[in-house]
């Protein structure tokens, strides 16, 4: 399954990790992605107590749709996400070291 990293199986365990979610909320979302085509469950060849879990052609569409919508989100709002987690990162002696605004005359610290 997309997103796993190569050294797991595509098992529901595996994909309810991936997510953080409980093993049965797992079983339910890849119903729901299975009645709408987007995935199947199949054996494994290897082991067949073990279920794996398959992205359709129509499940591959619909996540490359999904991954160009994210990659054109983030080159949108990453630069703002970097200057806040930036802001973050900055000690408070440094924040109080830091000169005046122009805007208000203020500190960072003060506004």
């Amino acid at each position: 399954m997309c997103g796993m990293p190569p050294d797991k199986q595509a098992t529901i365990s595996n994909f309810a990790d991936r997510l953080q979610i409980r093993h049965h909320s797992a079983v339910e979302l890849i119903d729901r992605m299975e009645k709408r085509g987007l995935c199947r469950r199949e054996r494994s060849k290897i082991d067949r107590r073990h279920v794996l879990i398959r992205v359709t052609p129509r499940g591959e569409k619909l996540l490359n749709r999904l991954v160009q919508h994210r990659i054109a989100e983030l080159q949108v709002t990453g630069p703002q996400l970097a200057r806040a987690l930036a802001t973050l990162l900055v000690s408070p002696r440094q924040r109080r070291l830091q000169p005046a605004t122009p805007k208000t005359g203020k500190t960072r610290a003060a506004s």
